[in-house]
């Protein structure tokens, strides 16, 4: 059932892996090498590049819309970059 909670409950994917994970200043960056790894290693960021969803976006595909928000404030992305980068 749908509750007033679900309805505001949105996740947010960790689009742009790879350049996310080479700013070790973000404050979640170092806990994340251990879960998606450790770009500045060449092979880790290959493997890391196979399922980042931002690197693999491909041309002619109709995507659907999308509505992005961002802040120029937040600690846990490089501040309008995020957004910029769509």
């Amino acid at each position: 059932s749908i509750t007033p909670v679900s309805i505001f409950s949105l996740q947010v994917p960790f689009l742009d892996v790879c350049n996310t994970l080479l700013h070790p200043i973000l404050p979640l960056t170092a806990i994340d090498y251990e879960e998606f790894g450790f770009p500045v290693d060449h092979e880790e960021f290959l493997a890391i590049r196979k399922y980042s969803p931002y690197d693999n976006i491909q041309k002619d595909v109709p995507y659907p819309a999308v509505f992005v928000t961002s802040s120029f404030n937040t600690r846990y992305a490089l501040p309008g970059y995020s957004v910029a980068a769509f």
